[in-house]
Parts: C-alpha cells; structure tokens; sequence
C-alpha cells in the first residue's frame, strides 16, 4: 500500500503519468495498481486527445484570420486541413483522408497530426475590375474558406476538449472516491 500510495503522490507532484505501479499478484492491491495504471494511461489519451482539439481550434483561428485576398505569395490564401490519427494507427498516406478516416472506426486513445495539407480547391471568381487583386481580365480569386464551414469545425473541436475534460474530472472523481474506500 506503501509503495501505491507512494507512486499516486509521484505523479501527482511531477505530473509524470509515464509512472507505473508494478503489479504483483492477484489480490486487491494488485488489482489497485492496475487501476491506478489504467488510470493513469486513461489521463494520458485525454490530455493527447484536448491537444489535437487545441490543434484543430488553432487551425480554424488560421483560417478565419486568414481571409484575405492575398498572401505574402500573391495569391489568395488556401485553407489547410489538419489529418489526426490515432497513436497506435500505421500511418498510411496513399489513402485518401475519407478512406483513412473509415479505417480507424475501431481504434481508440491519443491522437497525433499526421498531416498538414493545403486544400487544392479553388475559391470564389468574382469579377470586380476595379479590386487591387484583380487578374487581367477583372476577376478576383478569393480565398476557399467558408466561415460557416470553419464555425461549424471550430464547435466540433470546442465540443471534443470539453467532452475530454469531462472524463478527466470524471476519471479523477473515481480516483478520489478509491482512494477513500481504501482508507
């Protein structure tokens, strides 16, 4: 009990959830440890996870920000879409990003970015003649971001870090009312 309660005070002061707990045995300590490690591998997913919604939240501010006509370049801005997949998925990047996306229905726990890339779609052609970015024959290529495309993934990645932060203090509560079973 020593040495659980001892590596439970560890992580909590370091913050180091790379600590494990041995387990020997079949009896309740044992069982504990393993908790007490599932647990802590659990906390570790969520915090990968809350960082790939923070990725995607900062790829939508980019984008939003980015709604000008030209860039440094030139030309007008061209979004970048964010591939994650999970920590234990081989990447595999001759797939299309909807082919990997329905491959990966089973898997779960952290997520990484596997990928950055620029969107290849045009934006909108307008003719506007008298618009300092207008080609030779009046017509202004926009940016292909969509505010309400970019609004709606902006809530889905605010949707995901507050669902991750919910199983944290979940996960933590259940650890909590543990330990006070075991005192």
């Amino acid at each position: 009990i020593n040495r659980l309660t001892g590596l439970m005070i560890r992580v909590e002061q370091e913050s180091d959830l790379n600590l494990r707990i041995p387990v020997d045995g079949k009896d309740e300590i044992a069982h504990a440890a393993e908790a007490f490690n599932t647990m802590t591998e659990r906390f570790a997913e969520i915090i990968r996870q809350v960082s790939g919604a923070t990725r995607n939240l900062s790829q939508v501010a980019s984008h939003l920000v980015d709604v000008t006509t030209r860039t440094q370049a030139g030309g007008p801005y061209q979004r970048q879409d964010v591939i994650f997949m999970p920590e234990e998925a081989p990447a595999n990047l001759s797939l299309s990003p909807a082919e990997r996306r329905a491959s990966l229905n089973n898997l779960q726990g952290g997520v990484k970015v596997e990928q950055i890339f620029t969107s290849e779609e045009e934006g909108a052609r307008v003719y506007d003649p008298s618009h300092p970015d207008a080609d030779e024959e009046g017509f202004v290529t926009y940016p292909n971001v969509d505010i309400v495309v970019e609004m709606t993934n902006m809530l889905s990645a605010t949707r995901s870090y507050e669902a991750n932060l919910a199983s944290v203090e979940a996960t933590k509560r259940m650890a909590l009312k543990a330990l006070e079973i075991g005192r």
